[in-house]
C-alpha cells in the first residue's frame, strides 16, 4: 500500500493537521503498518508539492502555529484514479521463507526440517493474533466495515501460507523418505569414549 494515497485519503475526509493525520492512520491501521511522525510530514510536504493538497497556518489561542492540509481538486481526481486502479500481484511470486529455502537445503534435512516447523509456528502465532483481532471489532459499527475486511482479508492470507508451509513439510519428509542418499547427513556430535570403544572393537 502507498503511505503517500493513505494519508491522502485521511486528508480527503476533513482537513488535518500532521499530528492528526498519523493519530488517524494509527487508529484505522496500526495494527497493520507504522507511521512516524516524520514519515507524515515527509508525504505532507510532497503532497502539497504535486498540487495534491493544500496548507494554511492555524493558530488556536497561545497554542503554536500549527499548518492544516486540505484536499484540492486535483487531489480528489488523482485518489479517484487510485481507488479504481486493481491492486498490481507481485509477479513473480516472492516470499522470504522460500528464498531461504534454496540455500538450506545442503545444510541437511534435520535442519530444513526444524527451519520449516519453526516457520509454521511463527505463521500460526500470527493467525492466532488476527483471529483475536477480528474478534474484537466484529461488533463495531459500520464505519468500521472496512477494516473488517482488511482484517478477514489478512486471515485467509495467513491461512493460505500455513496450507503451503504444511505442504512443503509433507514434501519434505516424502522427499527424504525416497531419496535417502541425496539427504546429507546430520553432523554427530562426539560422544566420551565413542573413539576408545571404536578402537577397543577394532582390537
Amino acid at each position: 500500500m502507498s503511505i503517500k494515497y493513505a494519508v491522502l485519503g485521511l486528508i480527503s475526509e476533513e482537513p488535518r493537521h500532521g499530528y492528526a493525520v498519523r493519530a488517524a492512520f494509527e487508529e484505522r491501521l496500526g495494527d497493520f503498518w507504522e507511521l512516524n511522525y516524520g514519515q507524515v510530514y515527509q508525504v505532507l510536504t510532497g503532497l502539497e508539492r504535486e498540487g495534491l493538497i493544500t496548507g494554511s497556518d492555524e493558530r488556536i489561542g497561545r497554542r503554536p502555529i500549527r499548518r492544516i492540509f486540505a484536499i484540492t481538486a486535483k487531489g480528489r481526481d488523482e485518489l479517484r484514479r487510485w481507488l479504481l486502479k486493481p491492486t498490481a500481484r507481485r509477479r513473480p511470486f516472492r516470499d522470504d521463507f522460500y528464498v531461504r529455502l534454496l540455500f538450506a537445503m545442503e545444510s541437511g534435512v534435520e535442519f530444513v526440517r526444524d527451519m520449516t516447523n519453526e516457520e509454521i509456528r511463527s505463521c500460526r502465532e500470527h493467525l492466532a493474533m488476527l483471529m483475536d483481532q477480528a474478534k474484537m471489532i466484529e461488533n463495531v459499527g459500520c464505519g468500521a466495515r472496512a477494516r473488517q475486511f482488511f482484517t478477514r482479508a489478512a486471515i485467509l492470507h495467513s491461512e493460505a501460507a500455513l496450507e503451503a508451509l504444511k505442504h512443503c513439510q509433507v514434501s519434505l519428509e516424502k522427499w527424504s523418505a525416497s531419496h535417502p542418499s541425496s539427504v546429507p547427513a546430520k553432523p554427530q556430535a562426539d560422544v566420551p569414549g565413542r573413539v576408545g570403544r571404536k578402537a577397543a572393537a577394532q582390537r
